[in-house]
């Protein structure tokens, strides 16, 4: 009985310990066949070839990991990432989220709010200025006025891609982003 047991053992840990980095190696969804292989391990009825199993699948996660090939993230993570990239223009990828599922996708960002630390003048009423956050926009139409550092600033999304700013609830005019 021990011996079966042993032998199991040995037999699922060698499968799960190649199996493993075979996924790990796939460019398309490498982070979901690693977890998939973790979670199968869960699936193995008897304790030692469970525990072997879920070692090799947490050593090639970990490891994924160390290489930079799997990020986790969490939910926070991915509403800071999604407003660091506000305003750029990026190809529809399934960059953050999993699904379709509206529980497992993170909203869009339409706005973001932020201090002006800078502000200069590229001609008579056209204004570049960066924000606490670190982006940097341009004015694409003269604005009605010129905003200060220190101002309050609002950037949101318009219709066609386009942006509006607006500084201590005052409308300025349309942007884009350049840093």
């Amino acid at each position: 009985m021990m011996r079966n047991v042993m032998v199991a053992a040995i037999v699922t840990g060698a499968v799960c310990f190649y199996a493993v980095p075979v996924a790990a190696q796939d460019e398309a969804g490498r982070a979901d066949r690693l977890i998939d292989a973790l979670a199968q391990c869960r699936t193995i009825a008897d304790a030692a070839p469970r525990l072997v199993c879920l070692d090799s699948a947490a050593s090639a996660i970990l490891a994924a990991r160390d290489r930079r090939e799997v990020v986790v993230i969490d939910r926070e993570g991915v509403r800071e990432a999604k407003r660091s990239i506000f305003g750029f223009s990026l190809p529809k990828i399934r960059l953050f989220g999993r699904g379709a599922d509206a529980e497992d996708v993170e909203p869009e960002v339409t706005s973001i709010e932020s201090k002006v630390t800078a502000v200069d003048l590229v001609q008579r009423t056209f204004w570049t200025f960066r924000l606490a956050n670190g982006s940097q926009w341009q004015a694409t139409e003269a604005f009605r006025f010129s905003p200060n550092v220190g101002d309050e600033a609002r950037v949101e999304a318009g219709i066609l891609g386009s942006y509006r700013a607006s500084f201590g609830g005052r409308s300025a005019g349309k942007v884009k982003r350049i840093r």
